[in-house]
């Protein structure tokens, strides 16, 4: 599916982080304004934006809230 082309608008994609990001990636990241518990990785042509997810990013506001005991 061609999102750009069905929708007439550029996607944003979302990575689920499972292991450890890798220095290059990590070094290339921008805090999300609008998603605090995300970072900004530079996104390619296809993609209006590109938000990194993972227990590093999230780590601080699931302990804010207790949700992690």
């Amino acid at each position: 599916m061609n999102a750009t082309t069905e929708f007439h608008k550029k996607p944003t994609a979302v990575v689920f982080g499972i292991k450890s990001t890798s220095k290059e990636v990590m070094s290339n990241v921008l805090a999300s304004k609008v998603h605090p518990f995300m970072l900004r990785v530079p996104s390619y042509p296809w993609a209006i934006d590109c938000l990194l997810l993972s227990d590093n990013t999230i780590q601080q506001f699931t302990q804010e809230n207790n949700y992690i005991q």
